[in-house]
C-alpha cells in the first residue's frame, strides 16, 4: 500500500467516525445552551447582545432555542 492509499484510508476512517459520533442537531442545541448561559452570566438581554454582535434578537433566540427552521 502506498502512502497516498494509506492516507486516504485513514482519512476515510476519521470521516466515518466523525459522521457517526457528531449529531448536528445535538451540537446546535449545545451551542444554543452555551450562548444563552453566557449571555445571562453577563447580564445581557437578547437586545443587548444583538447590539454588540449585529445579530438580530430573533436570530439569537433561534440559536438559543435550537430553532433551525427560524434561522436565515
Amino acid at each position: 500500500m502506498n502512502i497516498l492509499s494509506k492516507w486516504h484510508k485513514n482519512l476515510s476512517t476519521i470521516v466515518n467516525d466523525v459522521e457517526k459520533k457528531i449529531d448536528p442537531i445535538e451540537s446546535f442545541i449545545k451551542i444554543g445552551l452555551i450562548v444563552e448561559k453566557k449571555r445571562k452570566e453577563l447580564g445581557l438581554s437578547r437586545i443587548d447582545l444583538a447590539s454588540k454582535t449585529r445579530i438580530t434578537p430573533a436570530v439569537i433566540e433561534a440559536i438559543e432555542k435550537a430553532w433551525v427552521d427560524k434561522l436565515p
